[in-house]
């Protein structure tokens, strides 16, 4: 990515830490809702096609709810899908760029996809109406839905693609187009987990949404809010039954130096929030009562923390050596910034008139007299022009221009910054001050 390299200021370590932490809140903020989003959609689609085939007027009700609730508008569409994306880019692009890992430009492709995905979802949940069976509006309807729900797919499989390859700097070299990127065993893990994880977090959502959110409360409805409740929290249960399986297969084949006892014991407190979670789920199937929604989502939503905190400990353990030569190409850029800065400022303060006496009479005096003309034109007739014009005079002594034609161009003595100044200060402040007088 060295399209960004020239864009990025290098991080120092405080903001390294604080990359992790924005990373976290980052994801946290974005895959529930992507989760939920995903999840929903199938169910959607799922109930859709059971209504078309034999008609049922509550599929019909549940698969356009499902939208209604996870695409509610367009701005929680914008917060919690397209803006974290963004933040994402930027944070990846601040840590990875001048490295020569290839996947941050498929990582950009990828938040393309998906906002491209979500958008068609949400166009899918703004053409829905009663649909009869064998009327065409329910083709283009599932087809928009369908085709939604694939592209977000894609997207996610490439996002996750390209993330979990960070944690294999060994890699980076050698990706060079998006089947180098894709064939992985642990990438195939990954977004497995990320599937089960979102229809577990779809399933306990439209529990929480369905019966616990305000103006959707439907638990007076009896025959609806039993398919709700039964569906969402069987969707729920098996799903999030099946984590620990993929998790497992997702860690046995991460590299061994992304793996470390922070990762695995935060690991494990997400699988024991998942199973506390599925007690939960079990006691809300068998209950006529759906007071257990509201815990079940938190509980969840804490088990997401837990498992994108453990992703971004084996990140962090994966790209040690990365992080220490950012680090130190850091302090490099810094400390040269700071020696220029004292260079500059001990020129700045070596520009008194006294260096400039000392500089006038090494370098100029050759040439310039104060009341005689030499190489140069006396200095009683030139000074008087440049009376409180400091910057003028200073910018003339280091880069001379032909002014006068009775006298040859003064040539550049390459004199610095610090000098010039201090040459200028000594003929305005002291010559001028003694040898020219003030005009009455």
């Amino acid at each position: 990515m060295e399209f960004f390299a020239d864009f990025v200021i290098k991080p120092t370590e405080q903001q390294i830490a604080l990359h992790r932490y924005l990373t976290i809140l980052t994801l946290l903020i974005h895959l529930p809702y992507a989760g939920m989003l995903l999840g929903s959609s199938l169910f959607s689609i799922i109930f859709g096609i059971l209504n078309w085939d034999k008609p049922n007027p509550l599929f019909s009700r549940f698969s356009k709810d499902l939208m209604d609730v996870v695409a509610a508008s367009k701005t929680a569409g914008l917060v919690f899908g397209v803006l974290p994306l963004l933040v994402l880019v930027l944070l990846n692009v601040q840590r990875f760029s001048g490295s020569n890992v290839t996947t941050l430009g498929y990582l950009i492709l990828a938040v393309v996809i998906i906002v491209v995905g979500i958008f068609a979802l949400y166009a899918y949940r703004s053409v829905f109406h009663s649909i009869s069976p064998g009327d065409p509006e329910f083709f283009r309807r599932t087809g928009i839905g369908t085709s939604g729900l694939v592209i977000l797919l894609v997207g996610y499989y490439l996002l996750f693609s390209s993330v979990v390859l960070l944690n294999h700097p060994e890699k980076w070299a050698f990706i060079k187009t998006p089947a180098d990127l894709i064939l992985s065993w642990n990438v195939v893990w990954r977004f497995l987990l990320f599937i089960v994880s979102s229809v577990a977090i779809s399933g306990a959502g439209t529990v929480f949404f369905f019966f616990n959110w305000p103006g959707r409360n439907i638990r007076g409805e009896n025959e609806y809010g039993r398919l709700v409740k039964h569906f969402g929290a069987s969707a729920a249960l098996g799903s999030a039954l099946l984590i620990p399986v993929f998790g497992f297969f997702f860690h046995v084949t991460s590299p061994i130096v992304a793996m470390s006892v922070n990762v695995y014991v935060v690991w494990m407190i997400a699988l024991l929030v998942f199973m506390v979670g599925c007690i939960l789920l079990l006691a809300l199937l068998r209950s006529a009562q759906t007071k257990y929604g509201p815990p079940i989502f938190i509980l969840f939503l804490f088990a997401f923390l837990m498992m994108i905190s453990s992703d971004q400990a084996a990140l962090e353990n994966a790209t040690r050596e990365h992080t220490a030569a950012l680090l130190d190409e850091a302090e490099t850029i810094k400390r040269e910034r700071e020696e220029a800065r004292q260079a500059a400022m001990a020129e700045l303060e070596a520009a008194t008139p006294g260096r400039g006496k000392e500089v006038f009479s090494a370098r100029c005096v050759a040439c310039h007299r104060f009341d005689e003309k030499l190489v140069g034109p006396p200095l009683l007739s030139v000074l008087p022009k440049y009376k409180g014009k400091m910057e003028e005079l200073v910018s003339y002594v280091r880069n001379p221009s032909k002014k006068n034609p009775d006298y040859p161009p003064m040539p550049n003595l390459g004199l610095s910054a610090g000098e010039a100044r201090a040459v200028a200060s000594y003929l305005l402040e002291d010559v001028t001050e003694e040898k020219i007088p003030e005009e009455p």
